[in-house]
């Protein structure tokens, strides 16, 4: 253990200690608040210790050393000052203030630094409304063992990423904390593919040149691709992109370089492609409905997100973790509520279940009664779980159906579905005609 002494060469005790070496004015202060991060130092317990004159400015913090840095802010994510983080998008919220910043938190025994700054990229030029994620490996639940390992590697080699996966189970989720993890510095783009009118796919991805066809904005416009350099292109929904823009970006991915429509010179770009799909895209280059070459150029690291259904032993993470997220932790669920809510089939995955939760939770704001009951869930759930209850055989067949479905979706072909459910393809299609499937 070092020994350290004060300015007065007497034994520094252990607060003093701490104050000492967070005595930020001391060391470098005018090249600390001429830099565009400012700092905050708090210790384990999130006590404010000491801050920049830059933080105090950007924050209008006032009189706030010696409180806790919940009572004067409402920090999104909660408590990631508690975590040890790098490059992740967070929201500062306070009466005076409320803007998104990028946090580093630099933990250092007992105490950490809070290191905020400012993306430009971000919040200047990308002027696109969306919703901010926050998002780590190590902080979203339902992640196994062997997908987070392909996950940690994508971030380590900063390589192309094809996340598949039903609707629903959360592939943007885990695009955004590969991308906060990772060493990319610029911002995180979506696209959806099949959002986007198909006649103006091209402007949107690659931008245009001013006066390039009749209707276009008078100055150009940069294209999303372009909003994506030094950070990360999420190309949502890829297997629904027309074959003619495949092509060419393919020889974007491939040239790491942009022409906009009507340009005559190409623009170089630094960026990292994550795609994501619903489809089973091995068969979609069977049929020729996608390039084979834009495949392998995507495919680097693959990850399949298993449905809700298929991930039950993270089943509570998953309640916890929204109940967190909306702020409302103190709900307490029945044997009954619960089972029930294990049961469902969940067709529309997690997205689902953070619905249910967010309903039950504009149910019970108001009520001092925080146990959530079976006659607090949707109907849909009630019913599902009254079917299962009646019998053994009504269970065996809902679970049956359940099988069916997850093949059928996963497959779109009933030949596969069925070699796929060890049943013949005759059996499958009168079951299917039969269950109205």
């Amino acid at each position: 253990m070092d020994i350290k002494y004060n300015k007065k060469g007497t034994l520094l005790d252990e607060n003093e200690n701490i104050n000492e070496e967070c005595n930020i004015g001391n060391y470098h202060e005018n090249i600390i608040e001429k830099i565009d991060t400012f700092f905050i130092i708090i210790d384990n317990n999130g006590v404010i210790l000491n801050h920049t004159k830059g933080a105090k400015k950007e924050l209008k913090l006032d009189n706030v050393i010696g409180k806790n840095i919940n009572s004067i802010c409402d920090l999104s994510p909660e408590e990631i000052w508690k975590t040890k983080c790098k490059n992740i998008e967070i929201l500062w919220e306070s009466n005076d203030v409320r803007e998104h910043y990028i946090l580093q938190n630099i933990p250092n025994g007992s105490y950490s630094i809070l290191c905020f700054r400012k993306n430009e990229d971000i919040f200047n030029t990308f002027k696109i409304k969306t919703n901010y994620c926050y998002y780590s490996i190590d902080n979203i639940p339902g992640i196994n063992k062997e997908n987070k390992r392909k996950a940690t590697m994508g971030i380590r080699c900063n390589k192309s990423i094809l996340i598949t996966g039903e609707t629903g189970v959360g592939k943007e989720v885990l695009a955004r904390a590969i991308h906060n993890d990772s060493r990319r510095i610029g911002p995180f783009i979506p696209i959806n593919s099949s959002a986007i009118p198909r006649d103006l796919i091209e402007s949107e991805l690659f931008g245009y040149e001013p006066g390039s066809f009749t209707g276009s904005n008078t100055g150009g416009k940069k294209g999303l691709i372009e909003l994506a350099d030094k950070g990360t292109l999420f190309i949502d929904e890829i297997g629904d992109m027309p074959i003619s823009i495949q092509t060419k970006l393919l020889r974007v991915i491939e040239d790491k370089t942009i022409w906009r429509l009507g340009a005559r010179k190409e623009i170089k770009i630094d960026f990292r492609v994550i795609c994501a799909t619903n489809h089973d895209i091995n068969m979609l280059v069977e049929k020729n409905f996608f390039r084979k070459d834009l495949y392998y150029r995507i495919s680097f690291i693959e990850i399949d997100l298993s449905p809700l259904s298929d991930r039950l032993e993270y089943f509570s993470e998953f309640i916890e973790y929204f109940l967190i997220k909306h702020k409302f932790i103190n709900l307490v669920f029945s044997k009954r509520a619960m089972n029930s809510l294990k049961s469902y089939i969940w067709p529309g995955n997690i997205r689902e279940l953070e619905m249910v939760l967010e309903s039950i939770i504009l149910e019970k704001e108001n009520s001092d009664d925080n146990m959530v009951r079976i006659e607090n869930l949707p109907k849909k759930i009630i019913n599902n779980d009254e079917i299962i209850a009646n019998s053994l055989k009504d269970k065996i067949e809902i679970l049956k159906r359940k099988e069916v479905e997850k093949a059928i979706k996963k497959y779109n072909n009933i030949t596969k579905a069925a070699k796929h459910l060890g049943m013949t393809r005759e059996w499958l299609s009168k079951y299917l005609k039969k269950s109205r499937l």
